[in-house]
């Protein structure tokens, strides 16, 4: 899972900063006010912090996130230099060393932050993608950055990590009953308990208040609240309002 991490990792990122270079203007529609140059800045800026984490050992880093440069044409040999500085960390650190980390679910280690960053590159990738009209049939090695596996994985992170912080942090955010999430083209099926204290996730298929079902790719991105329920390919089972509740996690 490290080694495939990684790779969606290092995938996805090369495509980012290929995509973006000529686009720095476009509007992104996922993140309202943003540019493309402004996204650029944030992942890139995400790089610098998490390289940061992993050179503090376990401690909380006293450092802060770099912003790009002032003149927009070097934002992305910026990102770049980031982007390398991050897989150099990830490279020479081993995955089970204690890391600092903002979730209170999950382990505090440099694996943790490995699976956060290849989803969140995945995640902006797509915002990416919709902000320059990117055709995936037109670039098919470029398509297979994020596979069902990779989806497959950020839906786990979500659904038993950071949802679940998020709820320890936000009590009564207004989410309740259960919910059975299942992945159609992947291994993956999970059963979130909203009325749980606190709240808990269990890696298994079982019957709950509401379900929903398709490809890994699009459950991330609606459990990311980058796609809507309604006219999406998700099939929703039973009571749907406890499924679109879920639009109140906003991480």
């Amino acid at each position: 899972m490290v080694t495939s991490r990684l790779s969606t990792l290092v995938a996805a990122s090369e495509k980012f900063a290929r995509l973006a270079e000529g686009y720095l203007d476009r509007p992104v529609p996922a993140c309202p006010d943003w540019t493309v140059l402004d996204l650029v800045g944030h992942l890139g800026g995400v790089y610098s912090s998490v390289t940061l984490v992993l050179a503090a050992a376990g401690e909380r880093p006293a450092g802060a996130r770099e912003v790009p440069p002032a003149d927009p044409a070097g934002a992305v040999a910026w990102f770049l230099d980031k982007r390398s500085e991050l897989l150099e960390a990830f490279a020479s650190t081993p995955g089970d060393a204690r890391a600092w980390k903002f979730s209170s679910r999950g382990e505090p280690t440099v694996s943790w932050w490995l699976r956060r960053q290849a989803v969140e590159t995945a995640v902006h990738l797509h915002d990416l993608e919709e902000a320059v009209g990117y055709d995936a049939s037109a670039d098919p090695a470029g398509a297979r950055a994020v596979s069902a596996e990779a989806a497959g994985d950020g839906v786990d992170e979500i659904l038993c990590d950071l949802a679940l912080s998020y709820l320890d942090r936000h009590p009564g955010v207004g989410v309740a009953g259960t919910l059975h999430v299942h992945c159609t083209d992947t291994p993956g099926e999970w059963l979130v308990d909203f009325d749980a204290e606190p709240a808990h996730t269990t890696r298994k298929h079982a019957k709950a208040d509401a379900a929903v079902r398709g490809p890994a790719g699009e459950l991330l991105l609606w459990l990311w609240n980058r796609r809507s329920l309604d006219g999406s390919v998700l099939e929703v089972v039973g009571d749907a309002q406890v499924a679109r509740s879920w639009e109140l996690i906003r991480i």
